[in-house]
């Protein structure tokens, strides 16, 4: 389970006031979503399971998200979560404001590595 094959998914930078726009395809043997973390994206945009469906095997779905807040958040699936989550589907989003001064930055993901015996 990756973003784009990668593990964590991709850096997603983008300006604020922008429209992000992310054309999904599901790869996955069953239903997933994104879900944008602390993004205040249209419900029918949020992926999660109380607003919209699921995007089916082989379905595809155009997430679009005006960016009005500036910040670090994350995206995951919100389907199946615990599962789905921890076999690789998160990443990072970087919303950008012009009017702060440059700067170099490095973004990290962190994610916890569970032992499979302890899991049973």
């Amino acid at each position: 389970y990756a973003y784009n094959g990668l593990h964590p998914g991709p850096l997603i930078v983008a300006p604020l006031h922008s429209l992000l726009r992310v054309d999904f395809t599901n790869q996955l043997p069953e239903d997933t979503t994104i879900h944008w973390h602390g993004i205040q994206a249209p419900e029918a945009m949020d992926g999660v399971v109380w607003a919209t469906e699921g995007v089916p095997p082989q379905g595809s779905f155009q997430y679009e998200i005006p960016l009005e807040k500036a910040g670090t958040f994350w995206y995951h699936p919100h389907l199946n979560v615990g599962q789905q989550v921890e076999k690789g589907l998160f990443g990072a989003l970087v919303v950008e404001d012009p009017a702060d001064p440059p700067a170099e930055e490095l973004v990290l993901v962190l994610a916890e590595a569970l032992d499979q015996q302890q899991k049973s």
